[in-house]
């Protein structure tokens, strides 16, 4: 039971309380502690980039629509500062692959929604394909076709053109899975 107890509060689900009145007490479960899990599970399933395409052709180009339809200036000014900072990073040589700005773009999108769910599956999805990316290894012309896609997406939405930044969205991820 001890170690039962431990596993539970190793993986974020309980927090153990010293002292009277202590014990195990259950945790708030927070997205990150279900992402570890679906992680977990997943990760003994052989997924594809074929696996992770389809789910993002589903939900990306509607979460980009959205974006188009309800990003504020604020936000739509982020993207464009995620957008540069890649633009610099490419300019070193270095790769966007797990580049915390270029999976932002994609989480800041998906906030559109304004449906947790829909934040919760972008995320996860793009967490796994940056994975899956770093063990690829693409070259830097693959960063640089990104980081294109990215600002196609971004002038459709500044210019609040939803269907087009629905259709670049797409495009943009059947680059990148013929890509990788």
């Amino acid at each position: 039971l001890r170690e039962a107890l431990r596993a539970l509060e190793q993986m974020g689900l309980i927090v153990i309380r010293q002292g009277a009145g202590g014990g195990p007490i259950v945790n708030e479960v927070s997205s990150n502690t279900i992402l570890e899990s679906v992680t977990n599970f997943l990760h003994f399933k052989n997924i594809t980039i074929a696996d992770l395409s389809k789910v993002r052709k589903l939900l990306e180009p509607s979460v980009a629509r959205q974006a188009a339809e309800n990003l504020s200036e604020k936000e739509i000014k982020k993207l464009k500062e995620l957008n540069l900072a890649c633009q610099e990073t490419i300019e070193r040589g270095d790769s966007l692959i797990g580049a915390k700005e270029e999976i932002e773009f994609h989480t800041i999108l998906a906030r559109a929604s304004g449906n947790p769910v829909m934040i919760m599956i972008v995320d996860f999805v793009n967490v796994l394909l940056a994975d899956l990316k770093t063990q690829m290894k693409p070259d830097l012309q693959f960063s640089q076709q990104v980081l294109e896609a990215h600002e196609k997406i971004l002038t459709a939405i500044e210019s609040h053109d939803g269907e087009k930044a629905e259709k670049m969205m797409y495009r943009h991820i059947c680059e990148v899975e013929e890509g990788l």
